[in-house]
């Protein structure tokens, strides 16, 4: 197996070093479960593994039996005979306390749940009507593992992983997220079935208190995402409503559980809602916008705007036709940008989220098709980037 080069560079500035230009790595492959006897150029057969926390189980779909269809095994990680533990299984995921498994089968229309270990099966909720645009593999797991909360034909429900029980938390439901540390689902509702009207509510999943609207001031939600610390929602609203298409919009911050609204910025009257991401350290939401749809022509900014409500500050101001790709270091303090001209160079730059002189770190040549993929180091002190012709570097 042979990797690509890499470059390592150091945002502090230091000298240009090579990584590695090439790197072979050959060793023996564990055959765990017989399973790879059935690969073919023509037909995929293995999907979706998942490793155990304590490293002694992989659990996996595959069409072993060549029918089609997609069952749920369970293999010793150290190799051994698999357990076949379900049939017709579309998504699954373990529990946080890895004793059940729930998943989705097509076949069945329905979310089930079974031990981790193998045993009877219960289902948990049909889905009698299907969107194509429904994400049917979004459910979350209450941090005890006694519940999961999805939503199932527009309804959202919290459910008993043992079956014992559903509790329907609210109805024409868009979209949702789950918030464990506090046990609170935060989600939209479509008033009127047109996105016109769209609010955003906050429950607890037990269901015994009422939800609470955090956007009381607010005509219609567009998107929403709630910070890594679990504490503050922060919506785009749009003024007159009609799915986001109209402007200008409104970036607000809003405690999860209900609270004071803050304004954080408007975005201008040419500009649209692209794209939002937070500082790790949950202080700063970064917010791109552009102004058109044309990849190939709009122009993208990028602001850092605290999440206090403080003034913000721009960070990225493109030319028209670039597209970017950004990354925050995990000390909040850095903001990292590949940009792609028109003419297939690309760039990568480098500022500080409270703004400054914005640094180059490496311009990469002309004509290299596939988009560089780069990562910041976790203790923030440098960035490993590749280009598919190989040239490694660290600055």
């Amino acid at each position: 197996m042979r990797y690509p080069a890499f470059y390592h560079f150091n945002p502090a500035g230091d000298a240009a070093e090579l990584l590695d230009r090439s790197r072979t790595i050959v060793g023996d492959v564990l055959e765990i479960d017989g399973v790879t006897d059935y690969f073919s150029p023509d037909k995929q057969v293995f999907s979706a593994a998942t490793l155990s926390a304590d490293g002694s189980s992989v659990y996996y779909l595959a069409d072993a039996e060549r029918d089609n269809q997609f069952n749920l095994y369970r293999v010793p990680f150290a190799g051994g005979e698999a357990i076949k533990l379900a049939e017709g299984v579309n998504y699954f995921r373990l529990s946080p306390d890895e004793t059940r498994i729930v998943y989705y089968s097509a076949t069945a229309s329905a979310y089930f749940s079974i031990p981790s270990t193998g045993g009877n099966t219960i289902q948990l909720a049909q889905v009698t009507t299907f969107d194509a645009e429904d994400d049917l593999s979004q459910f979350f797991f209450s941090a005890d593992s006694q519940q999961i909360i999805l939503r199932v034909d527009d309804v959202l429900r919290s459910s008993a992983l043992d079956g014992s029980g559903v509790i329907v938390l609210a109805d024409k439901v868009a979209d949702f997220v789950f918030v464990p540390t506090v046990n609170r689902v935060v989600y939209t509702v479509d008033v009127d079935i047109t996105f016109d009207t769209v609010k955003v509510y906050s429950r607890n999943i037990d269901g015994a208190t009422p939800a609470v609207l955090l956007n009381p001031t607010g005509t219609s939600v567009t998107y929403f995402a709630v910070t890594d610390d679990d504490e503050t929602l922060v919506t785009v609203t749009n003024k007159q409503g009609t799915f986001g298409l109209d402007r200008p919009y409104k970036i607000q911050a809003v405690p999860v559980g209900g609270g004071v609204v803050t304004d954080l910025t408007t975005i201008a009257d040419e500009q649209y809602f692209d794209a939002m991401q937070f500082s790790p350290d949950s202080e700063r939401v970064l917010l791109t916008t552009k102004d058109g749809f044309d990849p190939f022509a709009a122009t993208k900014r990028v602001f850092s705007l605290p999440i206090d409500g403080s003034a913000g500050v721009t960070l990225f101001e493109g030319q028209p036709g670039q597209q970017i790709t950004t990354q925050i270091s995990a000390d909040s303090a850095r903001l990292l940008t590949m940009i792609k001209d028109s003419n297939y160079s690309y760039t990568l730059t480098n500022v500080l989220l409270t703004g400054g002189t914005t640094t180059t770190v490496a311009t990469l040549p002309d004509g290299t098709y596939e988009t560089p993929g780069f990562a910041i180091t976790p203790d923030s002190s440098s960035v490993v980037f590749r280009t598919p012709d190989g040239w490694p570097a660290r600055r």
